[in-house]
């Protein structure tokens, strides 16, 4: 846990997406706390499904009032090019 102001100051400023930097500062802290460490390890344990399940699926839905006019094309991970073989 921060012990000091400028801690404090590190853990407020810091961008919530740089998810790295967040899990080595709590990991510096950690290694410095064997309490914190035991917390830690024991919040894996308990949460560990939950860390480990990965939801692959994808779900494309038109729905609603929409009019559609022409092809709909809905897909999740799309790399590279893609040619619909509509005119160029």
């Amino acid at each position: 846990m921060p012990t000091s102001a400028g801690e404090t100051a590190l853990v407020t400023a810091a961008d919530p997406s740089d998810a790295e930097s967040l899990r080595d500062l709590v990991l510096a802290w950690a290694g410095e706390d064997p309490e914190l460490l035991r917390e830690l390890v024991r919040w894996e344990s308990e949460h560990r499904g939950v860390l480990e399940s990965r939801d692959d699926s994808v779900t494309n839905t038109i729905s609603g009032n929409a009019t559609i006019h022409g092809p709909v094309i809905q897909a999740r991970d799309v790399s590279g090019t893609f040619n619909s073989g509509g005119p160029s």
